[in-house]
C-alpha cells in the first residue's frame, strides 16, 4: 500500500523495529503502548482537541476506529494541514467535498491533508486505476489506508522539486515529517502525477530517503 506514494507497511515494519519503547499488540482490538514522554503530552492535546472521552480512548490503550474519531474540523476556517498558509476552507476542503477539482501540486497536498484527517475513501478516490493498489478489495485497501493514519501522526509536508515532463505528467518531491507511535521520523518520495480524462491523479511514487530518530 501507499501513502501519497510510497510502501506504507515495509516502512511500518522498519519503524516497529526501530521502536524498542513503542509497542503495538496485534488480536481483536489493537493495544498501544504509551510510555515516552511526548506520548504523554500528546494525550493531553488529543483531550482538549477531541474531548475527554475519545482521548479516554487513548489512555486505556484501545484504538479509536475510523468512526469513532472524525478528524474534520468543525471550524474550516483553520490552517491546513497541507502547509500552504492558507486556510481548509480556501485550500484543500474543495476538493475532500469534490466542489472542486485540484491540479497535479494540490492533489499531492489535499492527498496529504486525507491522511491527516483520516479520509480513506478520498485516497482511493484520487488513485489512478494503473497504480498497483487499485485492483485490491475495496475493504481492505480502505482497511490498509485507515490503519497506516491510525498509526501514526501527521506532523508536516513540504514541497521540495516539482517537474513537469509531459503536458499530462507531473514528477513532485516532497518530505513528509510523522510520528510513529511517538517516534519522530520523515521520508522523502517522488510522486508521479498523472492527467487523465481532465482530471489529476496519483499514479505512482519511489521512495528517496527514509529516516527515524534513534531511542
Amino acid at each position: 500500500m501507499a501513502f501519497v506514494g510510497f510502501d506504507v507497511f515495509g516502512a511500518i515494519e522498519f519503524c516497529q523495529a526501530r521502536s524498542s519503547c513503542a509497542q503495538t499488540r496485534r488480536g481483536p482490538q489493537h493495544v498501544i503502548m504509551r510510555s515516552n514522554p511526548m506520548d504523554r503530552i500528546l494525550n493531553g492535546i488529543e483531550e482538549f482537541v477531541y474531548g475527554k472521552d475519545v482521548a479516554d480512548s487513548f489512555k486505556t490503550k484501545k484504538r479509536p476506529t475510523e468512526r469513532e474519531i472524525d478528524r474534520i474540523p468543525s471550524n474550516a476556517d483553520c490552517s491546513c494541514p497541507c502547509g500552504s498558509s492558507k486556510t481548509y476552507a480556501n485550500c484543500c476542503r474543495p476538493f475532500h467535498t469534490e466542489e472542486s477539482l485540484p491540479n497535479a501540486l494540490e492533489l499531492l497536498r489535499s492527498r496529504y491533508a486525507a491522511y491527516y484527517y483520516r479520509l480513506p475513501t478520498y485516497i482511493m478516490k484520487t488513485t489512478h486505476e494503473r497504480n498497483e493498489d487499485f485492483a485490491k478489495s475495496r475493504r481492505a485497501w480502505k482497511n490498509e489506508i485507515t490503519e497506516f493514519c491510525l498509526l501514526h501522526r501527521f506532523l508536516s509536508l513540504e514541497i521540495l522539486e516539482q517537474k513537469v515532463t509531459q503536458r499530462e505528467t507531473q514528477f513532485i518531491m516532497f518530505r513528509v515529517t510523522l510520528l510513529h507511535e511517538g517516534v519522530p521520523a520523515s521520508f522523502i518520495e517522488q510522486s508521479k502525477l498523472q492527467q487523465d480524462q481532465g482530471k489529476w491523479w496519483y499514479r505512482s511514487g519511489r521512495l528517496v530517503d527514509f529516516e527515524m530518530s534513534e531511542i
